[in-house]
């Protein structure tokens, strides 16, 4: 059988057809590869159970989970402080102050003393004071804002120039309502009034008058820690 020379005859065209032919097949199949698993992925994909790692929280540590207990059965309360704080430091205050009697002092003494002469410890004191029938805690600590200012200013009237100046100002210390004649320039502490729930005393929570700035986080602390008993 004769075969015709046209069917058998490699021309330019062919050449050129198997050309790119054999360049565009490979992209062609390689397209093709790509939607083909376009489709299936999704329906792979969505069948996978997504794994939710659960983290338990880690708290942060207690500042104060180490420090000691003081309790006073006496007058009804008890607080935390940190143990580097003793309560045989110092000679802090006598037996009373503007009336009132110490119950308690913890503080540490420090290396460094006061241009006056005073020693500088960081300190916290409560004191008490009996109440006087019918008189208010308000009524207390504005007479004991005079008397603390008269320590000072023996001139009346320097006093009576100072002592609008000195703010009494309304305070909750761990839930317990109270008042704070605050720091100012002859004192140089914070003094909290409350007044115990049998109602039959006041109590006053003061600052050493020179302490160190990082003191003013652990008295807060201790305030913060600061309770009466059941």
């Amino acid at each position: 059988m004769n075969v015709s020379r046209s069917w058998t005859t490699v021309t330019t065209l062919s050449k050129i057809l198997a050309g790119v032919l054999f360049i565009t097949l490979p992209f062609l199949g390689f397209y093709l590869g790509m939607e083909y698993e376009k489709k299936i992925t999704p329906s792979f994909t969505n069948s996978l159970t997504p794994i939710v790692e659960n983290k338990i929280p880690v708290p942060p540590p207690d500042p104060i989970a180490n420090w000691k207990t003081y309790k006073n059965s006496k007058y009804g309360f008890e607080f935390k402080y940190p143990k580097h704080l003793s309560d045989n430091c110092c000679g802090v205050y006598s037996d009373s102050l503007y009336g009132m009697a110490k119950v308690i002092t913890f503080a540490e003494r420090l290396d460094t003393n006061f241009d006056g002469g005073a020693e500088v410890y960081n300190g916290i004191s409560f004191l008490v004071s009996s109440r006087n029938i019918n008189q208010t805690l308000k009524e207390y600590v504005d007479d004991q804002k005079i008397k603390t200012l008269e320590e000072f200013y023996k001139d009346p009237e320097t006093l009576e120039l100072n002592l609008p100046h000195v703010k009494i100002m309304e305070v909750t210390v761990n839930g317990v309502n109270g008042f704070k004649i605050p720091n100012f320039s002859v004192l140089h502490a914070d003094t909290y009034y409350l007044q115990t729930e049998d109602g039959k005393y006041f109590i006053a929570i003061m600052q050493s008058e020179e302490h160190t700035p990082e003191f003013e986080q652990i008295f807060d602390q201790i305030l913060s820690t600061f309770k009466f008993l059941d």
